[in-house]
């Protein structure tokens, strides 16, 4: 095997990411991500969200890209995206993955087939204005991680155990997250 070959494993740069690794360990200062996003509605009940950037550390890293989202039709949308819900569990799936599929490539686990099913479940009465006493949001989120992968079940739940310990979205969605709130009024 090569070099190269050894140094990509899932097609991830484990020397990039371990040479990432060693920086952030000599100041932990280049390890501080910080990501803001801004939302515009844009009719009905569609919004358009523009990432333009994010910071790590002192550096400034661009990240052109715009999100969409919409709601059912049943429920007055335009059905044109995906629902916030709908991208709160699909950002939650891609950070248990990617995490996933960071720690088996930094171990030189191959991954054949990674997946992650997630469901959760919002009464919208509260919502809709029909019952306060409901909560707004999610109580419960379940899903479930397929994988094959070349190691044992003992390793790929260790690799579980280590995801769920670290990973940004995982953490987020299972501890209380303080939201400070501004509202400005033109």
């Amino acid at each position: 095997m090569t070099t190269t070959e050894l140094e990509r494993i899932n097609g991830l740069d484990t020397a990039k990411v371990a040479g990432f690794a060693g920086s952030v360990a000599e100041n932990a200062e280049r390890g501080r991500a910080r990501w803001s996003i801004n939302t515009e509605w844009t009719g009905q009940t569609q919004t358009s969200s523009r990432i333009e950037a994010f910071s790590l550390g002192d550096e400034l890293i661009d990240r052109p890209y715009v999100i969409g989202t919409d709601e059912p039709s049943i429920i007055g949308g335009g059905d044109a995206c995906a629902n916030p819900q709908e991208l709160l569990l699909a950002a939650v799936n891609a950070c248990i993955a990617t995490s996933f599929a960071a720690y088996c490539s930094l171990q030189g686990i191959r991954i054949n087939k990674l997946s992650v099913r997630s469901s959760a479940e919002i009464d919208l009465r509260k919502f809709l204005g029909l019952d306060p006493d409901v909560p707004a949001g999610c109580t419960q989120f379940d899903y479930k991680i397929e994988i094959d992968a070349d190691a044992d079940a003992e390793t790929l739940a260790a690799i579980h155990e280590a995801v769920k310990a670290a990973s940004p979205n995982y953490f987020t969605l299972a501890n209380a997250v303080t939201m400070n709130a501004e509202l400005v009024c033109a």
